[in-house]
């Protein structure tokens, strides 16, 4: 409350000190006009008429634009804030899905549909839950986010999909390049550094992905990699899949 009250009287100066300046000003162009004898009533109405509509235009124009430029940040920057998490500031699987699709579809039409698709999950061990409760999630979450991110090419795209679980779209990679990123990705969130003791501080990292030379639908995407991932959970960290043509059987690395 004190602050809307404080915002209130700001503007009430404002438009006190914008309407004091008018009559000022207007009494100044009345003054001077009174100088020159030639001019008839009508003349000098007029002249005194314009030359206040536009000082008084030209600032209010001004402030006018400058609101709207206002009101578009705070938007923009409202509507980023509810696509992207919080934590990570990594697009939500809502907004990175709405992404994709637009990447998937500007691929389409360069012809350039082939690619790559990773999903990455990383778990912290409940003792770390029971000691540390959710800071030692949240840590370990945005450390991984970082990890992954410094991996990835700029025109490659990354979200936080769920609140364990990253998605990674590497635009016209092939399976080599796929294999060698989802490596990466494992040797340095493998590294990170946790403020907790060294036996609860180890936390399982996995990722599951697929190649593709035509363009899949998000769906596919997300259920190919899903099962890749899922069967990384009982076997080797990474399972990688070439989706060319028809699936193949999974390769494990």
């Amino acid at each position: 409350m004190p602050k809307q009250i404080s915002g209130i009287n700001k503007i009430f100066v404002f438009l006190a000190s914008c309407l004091a300046g008018f009559l000022i000003i207007a009494a100044l162009i009345n003054y001077v006009l009174l100088f020159f004898d030639n001019l008839t009533p009508v003349t000098h109405g007029a002249i005194s008429t314009s030359v206040l509509m536009l000082v008084v235009a030209v600032p209010l124009l001004s402030w006018v634009i400058y609101l709207q430029g206002k009101i578009g940040s705070h938007r923009r920057e409202m509507n980023r804030l509810a696509s992207h998490d919080r934590l990570t500031g990594l697009p939500t699987a809502g907004a990175f899905a709405s992404m994709l699709d637009l990447k998937l579809n500007e691929g389409a039409e360069a012809d350039k549909s082939a690619g790559a698709f990773l999903m990455v999950r990383v778990t912290v061990p409940q003792s770390a839950y029971s000691k540390y409760g959710y800071m030692a999630n949240e840590e370990v979450v945005s450390l991984t986010a970082a990890k992954i991110m410094s991996e990835v090419r700029s025109t490659d795209l990354v979200g936080r999909i769920s609140p364990d679980m990253f998605a990674v779209y590497l635009s016209g990679a092939d399976e080599e390049e796929a294999r060698q990123i989802g490596n990466r990705m494992l040797l340095v969130s493998s590294n990170i550094d946790v403020e907790t003791e060294k036996s609860e501080s180890a936390f399982n990292v996995r990722v599951g992905g697929i190649s593709f030379d035509d363009k899949l639908s998000i769906e596919d995407m997300f259920q190919k990699a899903g099962s890749q991932l899922t069967s990384s959970e009982s076997s080797e960290p990474l399972i990688f899949s070439n989706m060319s043509g028809y699936p193949t059987a999974a390769a494990a690395i």
